[in-house]
């Protein structure tokens, strides 16, 4: 339940929902928040989040979860996705993507969330209150009460001075920072963060963590610093998640109902903590040649060699009607015993130049078909082709329908698996050779198959 409070310019949460993450991590609870309305400031204030790339090698569902909850869900065709539309309000806290393939598989990496500098215009002051009890899908950790209080003020000269601190059972945390607007040489914010925190075993540990985030936009270049970031922790650091697990170490597991295996999705391992994360972002528009994106992160660990790291890779250009692009993915992670790489290549080509020209403005205009093809190709030589034909009918393309064809092939396997779409749900079928056939009028979605 959710109630504005004019007096205070903010809004009364009863229930469940998230905390924003642009002080600490972004945990799940189930009480009472108050909190500043982010609605009446400018777009460009409302926060930030990442656009989350990835390959697909058939037709895939993609998971997008935080601190073991979905946040975001949806259905993607093969090859190249990309995904701009995540909810701005809890925004920070890595966020782990799954995507399962049409075979049942899961391929999972984890994609660094933090804020831009936490600028306010000069006067502004933000706040937020928490009373609640941590919340969690995971059955190694406990849901114990905790509080949370932060706030931030608009200072003159550029500046944005913010603070906070959270108290559980077994964890305190304070923290304070300081924002600048530098104007043409962008934005940039520092803060260090105190923590005293108790862990399953018992074992009590203090420690620090320093945050350094830089943002800028060089509009006459093309090229956008979405984030630049460093974060430096000592061994002694731990966040409220971490003081919630019942074990030292572990693996957390995807248990859906549709799985005969569960199947790892994280390893954690507290004797390990966090030491130093970069993370950047960068994208470039070529003009009429198109644009590419690069992306990477590298997260180390106290007392041990493993690293979590994360780059991506993607260009995208339009020669006259036709689209193509050429993206790379590789992810490692900490407790995973190989590397995932896929290299993928895809185009789109409108059939409506390769059919004879209409005479009616009107056809052309309603009618439109484009043919759509993807070919990945991960590191253990597994080759996945699939091609498509999508056209749209009637009034504004109110009638549409796709058909897809999928082909897998590892080595002498051969298997051609694809997903066909039902609303609300992606069936994934487990027999060999399918093809999908979805029609859709209004934005209901009609399932047909043809083995």
């Amino acid at each position: 339940m959710q109630r504005a409070v004019i007096p205070l310019k903010g809004e009364l949460t009863v229930g469940d929902d998230y905390t924003a993450g642009d002080f600490f991590d972004s945990v799940s609870f189930r009480g009472v928040q108050l909190a500043s309305d982010d609605n009446m400031l400018p777009d460009s204030l409302k926060g930030f989040a990442p656009v989350v790339r990835g390959i697909a090698k058939s037709n895939a569902q993609i998971t997008i979860k935080q601190n073991g909850h979905t946040i975001y869900q949806t259905y993607v065709s093969p090859g190249a996705f990309e995904i701009s539309d995540l909810y701005s309000t809890s925004s920070s806290g890595d966020l782990l993507v799954e995507i399962k393939e049409a075979d049942g598989s899961i391929n999972s990496y984890s994609v660094p969330f933090s804020s831009v500098p936490l600028l306010q215009r000069q006067g502004r002051i933000k706040y937020a209150v928490t009373l609640a009890k941590y919340r969690t899908n995971s059955n190694d950790q406990q849901e114990s009460k905790f509080a949370q209080a932060t706030l931030q003020w608009g200072g003159p000269w550029g500046t944005t001075w913010y603070g906070g601190g959270q108290y559980a059972e077994y964890y305190r945390a304070a923290m304070l920072g300081l924002g600048f607007n530098l104007g043409d040489f962008g934005a940039i914010s520092f803060d260090a963060t105190q923590a005293k925190s108790t862990l399953a075993d018992q074992s009590e540990h203090k420690g620090q963590s320093y945050r350094f985030l830089y943002a800028k936009t060089l509009n006459h270049l093309g090229t956008n610093f979405q984030l630049m970031g460093y974060r430096y922790s000592t061994s002694g650091f731990y966040t409220l998640s971490d003081t919630m697990y019942k074990h030292m170490d572990g693996y957390e597991f995807n248990d859906g109902d549709d799985e005969d295996t569960p199947m790892w999705s994280r390893y954690y391992n507290l004797f390990y903590t966090k030491r130093g994360k970069l993370q950047v972002n960068i994208s470039q528009q070529l003009g009429d040649y198109g644009s590419f994106y690069l992306s990477g992160s590298q997260q180390t660990y106290w007392h041990t060699d493993q690293q979590d790291r994360l780059l991506q890779f993607g260009y995208n250009t339009q020669i006259k009607d036709l689209s193509l692009g050429v993206s790379w993915n590789y992810s490692k992670s900490r407790g995973q015993p190989d590397a995932d790489q896929v290299f993928a290549l895809n185009f789109s080509l409108p059939l409506n130049l390769l059919l004879p020209r209409s005479n009616d403005s009107y056809t052309r205009k309603k009618n439109y078909a484009w043919m759509t093809s993807n070919t990945s190709i991960d590191n253990e030589g597994q080759t996945t082709q699939n091609l498509g034909l999508t056209e749209t009918l009637l009034d504004d393309g109110n009638l549409s329908y796709s058909v897809q064809q999928g082909y897998n092939a590892r080595g002498k396997r051969r298997m051609v698996a694809p997903a066909w779409t039902t609303k609300g749900r992606l069936r994934m079928p487990e027999w060999a050779t399918t093809t999908a056939i979805t029609v859709a009028n209004n934005n209901l979605t009609t399932p047909f198959q043809a083995v």
